[in-house]
């Protein structure tokens, strides 16, 4: 038996029936640790206003819906519903 497993790290939100990755309006939500407690990083990798071929220039753009999402997200973590990776626990 092996001693790896799988753990996500990232988690993407996206509309219905869109690519999770490519998605034009896909955002992802990454976990880390700053030592103090949980970092979330929130990545949005559609195309830039300005050029259709960057991606992820930083500029981010969210509705109520989701926020929501990460929101419920976040607490799903802090509350210890969703497991971290040892790594990156606090």
């Amino acid at each position: 038996m092996s001693n790896l497993q799988i753990t996500p790290v990232r988690y993407a939100i996206h509309k219905k029936g869109e690519s999770p990755i490519y998605g034009d309006d896909a955002v992802h939500l990454t976990v880390q640790d700053t030592g103090a407690g949980y970092f979330y990083t929130i990545e949005s990798i559609s195309p830039s206003d300005t050029n259709d071929d960057v991606y992820g220039q930083g500029k981010l753009s969210l509705d109520t819906e989701e926020i929501m999402l990460i929101a419920k997200l976040v607490e799903k973590i802090e509350d210890g519903d969703i497991e971290i990776p040892a790594g990156n626990k606090k």
